[in-house]
């Protein structure tokens, strides 16, 4: 069947009737208008995006629906449930676009908000010294129009576009035509079911991820949410920071959301190793590389990290995604033994079988009311920088920290695999 436009209408129907619902209750609070309300996209600059498209389409279940297209910029946009990812190609030369590349590779440019009054928004960040690299701008077709502005974040080369599109009634952006998909092979293969995005992470260098929080604070009126300490063989208490680490790896990271908590964003950072009593501040670089400082090596700079795939079943999930040919972390057998020990003392009823969760190599994290199953792919680019995590929640709202120093232990065998896991010289 033909992806007409009259289609895709009536294939998106019950998410405009929702996006609808949740704008009109969103419009009712005055006071936070202008702020953003949920994620629209997700934008990625890549050297061809036809094929980078369709491998996400192979490997994660996503659909083309939308092209734009014109002499010099390509742009396919296709979606998985509530998520929509856009990539964006230049087929003649582009200075800007050029240098991105060059610099960072395949990789996030911008992670794109829907708000509510766009120019209030603009306004405000023009008031607290905001970094707005385009203003305001109507885009319009037949279907009506939209409003958007770009603004940048400090040290870091991926941006937030700003879209107002409370008044389109097209299938998806100005400009976009429907992706004619009737020939699409991999509509024969059974679908994977994802539902939204529920978070994502930006690495940042040391010493720089609190001026991004206070940023996002100041622009966005994100609040920090998830706050809280783990300890292996580093460990630095603090008030509002939380520091991971293991035996080669040191991380911090604060989890932010925006007032609404339909977007939540981790802000992270690798941190030098703790030497002598919390009295005598002394910190010193071991010559290694960090979980973090390897994304920031090879990415040469701050950006997305990963992306967290909420599903509702994420054991048919995996098994979905390995077979389509997606590659994981291998967790170790041990993770499972203390796993099965600890649970059998909780309270927590498992729905999932354990074998299950212990054959596909699911993460597990859990307190006495709830738990999540999450898993984390290998990097999906030629450099070791961006990967995706596939996420269930059960009643359980946390973000995985009892989960931290196995994913590191896993990552840091991938990094000696890989070779760029180097020890004090």
């Amino acid at each position: 069947m033909k992806c007409a436009r009259t289609t895709l209408r009536n294939d998106n129907d019950g998410c405009s009737k929702q996006r609808d619902w949740e704008n009109s209750k969103m419009l009712e609070s005055t006071a936070l208008i202008g702020l953003p309300l949920s994620i629209h996209h997700v934008e990625f600059y890549v050297s061809n995006a036809l094929q980078s498209s369709y491998w996400y389409c192979v490997n994660f279940g996503f659909q083309q629906f939308a092209k734009k297209e014109d002499a010099q910029w390509s742009s396919i946009a296709i979606r998985n449930g509530k998520i929509v990812f856009i990539f964006t190609a230049c087929k003649e030369q582009d200075e800007d676009f050029v240098k991105y590349l060059t610099i960072h590779g395949d990789s996030v440019r911008d992670v794109s908000f829907l708000t509510n009054d766009i120019n209030a928004a603009v306004e405000r960040i023009v008031e607290k010294g905001g970094f707005v690299v385009k203003p305001v701008e109507v885009v319009a077709d037949e279907d009506g129009f939209v409003k958007l502005a770009v603004i940048g974040l400090p040290e870091c080369d991926v941006r937030h576009s700003l879209l107002d599109s409370k008044t389109y009634r097209g299938f998806f952006l100005p400009e976009y035509e429907p992706y004619d998909c009737s020939s699409n092979i991999l509509k024969s293969i059974e679908e994977i079911s994802i539902i939204s995005i529920d978070h994502f992470v930006i690495n940042y260098p040391v010493d720089f991820m609190q001026p991004a929080l206070h940023y996002y604070h100041q622009m966005f009126d994100f609040e920090e949410i998830w706050l809280f300490f783990f300890q292996t063989k580093i460990f630095v208490r603090s008030s509002d920071e939380t520091i991971f680490s293991s035996s080669h790896s040191a991380m911090k990271i604060v989890l932010i959301t925006n007032k609404y908590k339909t977007i939540q964003i981790g802000l992270a950072e690798p941190v030098p190793r703790f030497v002598g009593m919390r009295s005598q501040i002394q910190f010193r670089f071991l010559k290694l590389t960090f979980y973090i400082k390897e994304f920031l090596d090879y990415n040469r700079g701050s950006g997305v990290q990963h992306i967290a795939f909420l599903v509702d079943d994420i054991v048919h999930t995996a098994e979905q995604m390995k077979q389509r040919g997606v590659k994981f972390i291998a967790i170790p057998d041990e993770y499972y033994t203390d796993l099965e020990a600890r649970l059998a003392t909780s309270p927590v009823k498992l729905l999932e079988n354990f074998e299950k969760i212990k054959q596909l190599r699911i993460l597990m994290d859990f307190d006495d009311h709830g738990y999540l199953l999450q898993m984390f792919t290998q990097p999906v680019q030629d450099r070791p920088t961006l990967f995706f995590e596939v996420i269930q929640r059960n009643n359980y709202s946390g973000f995985g920290a009892g989960n931290i120093k196995a994913l590191f232990n896993a990552v840091e065998k991938e990094q000696e695999r890989r070779g760029t896991l180097h020890h004090n010289l």
